[in-house]
């Protein structure tokens, strides 16, 4: 059998009825597309639901770390402005017998209304040269049973006349 004889043979054995090897393909395929297509909907679906879940965490943490950052901002605020008192005159005289409250020292600019600044001033256990300070800046979250709060402590000297 020669080449050409060959040729003939393979495309007599190939030839078919127009739209019958179409019609074979789809017939035997039944719902293998619609079940490939629900199959990859599910599958973006639930991709989506996680990163949208991943963004609300992201928006609430941020928030928070909002929060923090307000309240750390305020008491290192009380903080310097305190640092600005002449040990001499203010320290030197303070009365630190027991814990002293001190009010918020910059009276132009009050703390947000849900945000509370308590400051307290005694004698330092180890050294009774040093006034101990710390600030607590509390604030409200409605969402949360408890007030989350935030503490910064410090030393000034008490330098006597």
């Amino acid at each position: 059998m020669g080449e050409s004889e060959w040729n003939k043979s393979i495309t007599r054995s190939t030839k078919v009825k127009k739209g019958d090897v179409m019609n074979k393909t789809l017939s035997q395929q039944n719902g293998f597309l619609m079940l490939e297509i629900v199959l990859a909907v599910l599958i973006i679906s639930i991709a989506l639901v996680a990163s949208l879940g991943m963004f609300i965490n992201s928006t609430k943490a941020n928030a928070n770390a909002a929060e923090y950052t307000l309240a750390a901002t305020l008491a290192q605020k009380q903080l310097e402005m305190l640092k600005l008192k002449d040990p001499h005159t203010y320290w030197a005289v303070f009365d630190l017998t027991t814990q002293t409250p001190i009010a918020w020292q910059d009276n132009t600019n009050q703390p947000p209304a849900s945000y509370t600044v308590d400051t307290v001033a005694s004698v330092c256990p180890e050294n009774l040269d040093l006034v101990q300070v710390k600030v607590t800046v509390t604030w409200n979250k409605p969402t949360s049973d408890s007030n989350p709060s935030v503490t910064l402590t410090t030393f000034y000297p008490k330098i006597s006349l």
